[in-house]
């Protein structure tokens, strides 16, 4: 599934719920395709989003939902400030953006009991200024 800014982007806590939910979907249009990941309650309404432009990491950011979404995205409202990460991370985020030949992408960390997982890799990285 493509989608910008979250749109798209829904929690399903059941089977039923998401069974009604592709229910809605097929009668719009059944060319949709699903992407699934497990919720990581660690990370509700906060991520960590890696830069990556010429296969370099050009900043980081946390970004926090405001709003009590699941979903941390600044266009949605959330708030993003810069962030360290260390060496490991960025070398995860790189391997990672090479595995999938991108020399430019952005790399969306969520964080679990052990540290940090890399949940989505975004080929288009969209910049607000």
């Amino acid at each position: 599934m493509s989608g910008t800014y979250s749109r798209g982007t829904f929690s399903v806590e059941t089977r039923h719920h998401f069974e009604q939910l592709v229910e809605v979907v097929d009668l719009v249009d059944n060319r949709f395709s699903f992407i699934t990941h497990e919720f990581i309650e660690n990370s509700f309404g906060c991520d960590i989003r890696l830069v990556i432009l010429g296969g370099r990491v050009i900043t980081t950011m946390k970004i926090k939902a405001v709003d009590g979404d699941f979903r941390a995205n600044v266009p949605r409202s959330g708030i993003g400030s810069v962030v360290e990460i260390d060496n490991e991370v960025e070398f995860s985020a790189l391997e990672a953006t090479k595995l999938m030949s991108l020399g430019n992408a952005d790399v969306d960390l969520l964080f679990n009991k052990d540290g940090y997982i890399i949940y989505e890799i975004n080929s288009s990285p969209g910049f607000i200024h």
